[in-house]
């Protein structure tokens, strides 16, 4: 360093630095919904978090409690889900559950996105879908 006095000693050699992104855990994925639902399954979707905490999203955790239950059960297990769908199976037949959906980055968990609507689970009462040609 220098000052009016002049020149002074060098300081001792600084420990190296390793620069990175700040990186936090993603946001609640959006709009989670169920599609369907059997006597024994839910279909759900969902949409990417809006907010990913600066890294890639790496997967999904999907969850469930019936209605009146403290305690989630989560629904994905081993590697995380890497698609925005999925189906819970083995519920029971007439019983009302709670769903949600978490993201996954490499800093962690973020905060779960619940569907709004508690779900019966109940075979679906319309028919399929289609139409027939005449030709």
């Amino acid at each position: 360093a220098e000052n009016k006095a002049g020149f002074g000693p060098p300081s001792d050699p600084s420990q190296p630095v390793l620069t990175k992104d700040v990186a936090y855990v993603p946001g609640p994925p959006s709009n989670p919904r169920v599609l369907d639902t059997t006597k024994t399954t839910a279909s759900l979707t969902w949409g990417r978090p809006h907010y990913d905490g600066g890294l890639d999203i790496i997967g999904y955790i999907v969850e469930h409690k019936k209605e009146g239950d403290e305690n989630w059960i989560k629904d994905t297990t081993g590697t995380a889900l890497r698609i925005t769908e999925f189906v819970v199976a083995n519920l029971q037949s007439g019983e009302k559950y709670h769903f949600r959906v978490s993201a996954l980055n490499a800093v962690g968990v973020g905060e779960p996105a619940q569907v709004e609507d508690v779900t019966e689970i109940k075979e679906r009462e319309e028919g399929p879908d289609f139409e027939l040609d005449t030709e």
